[in-house]
């Protein structure tokens, strides 16, 4: 398991919620670039305290019969970085 921190918008008002996520390697199908989030937080940082500078990335998880998308921060390659580390050391 990989622990990432997953930014979230609140369904009842105008925020922005960081919270820690762990993640299985191995369900991840894919992952992208997060531009939207990462153009607007250099607008103005979503979450108090957050550096404008951060770059964002949506992972596309398979659940087992659906996909979901998650928004957690750090560059594409910083994520890919942190999933890949840990399949190899679940391989060795």
């Amino acid at each position: 398991m990989v622990r990432l921190v997953q930014i979230t918008r609140s369904q009842t008002e105008e925020r922005y919620y960081l919270s820690d996520v762990f993640i299985n390697p191995g369900s991840v199908t894919y992952i992208v670039e997060d531009r939207k989030h990462s153009f607007a937080n250099n607008k103005k940082p979503l979450v108090e305290g957050l550096d404008r500078n951060h770059k964002f990335t949506k992972l596309i998880i398979d659940t087992g019969g659906r996909t979901e998308h998650i928004c957690v921060l750090g560059s594409i390659t910083e994520v890919a970085s942190k999933l890949n580390d840990n399949k190899q050391l679940l391989r060795g």
